[in-house]
């Protein structure tokens, strides 16, 4: 590792309900959050780019779990 190279910052993950996100602070967390859960698609995970230009990174943790009385 080249000591002279600056840190990159390391993104947080938030859990907000199932889903982790991977922000820089929790007011960026819960508007991926939102955009995420409003997504017509269901998927496991995705990438929000905001109008800042950040990108942030999520992950739908209950993606494929069956309920027990729904299904299974």
């Amino acid at each position: 590792m080249n000591p002279k190279m600056p840190l990159r910052e390391t993104p947080h993950p938030w859990m907000l309900g199932p889903y982790a996100v991977y922000a820089r602070n929790l007011h960026v967390a819960r508007r991926v959050y939102e955009h995420a859960r409003a997504a017509s698609d269901v998927v496991p995970f995705g990438t929000v780019e905001l109008e800042t230009g950040e990108v942030v990174d999520w992950i739908n943790m209950n993606y494929g779990v069956v309920r027990q009385g729904h299904g299974g």
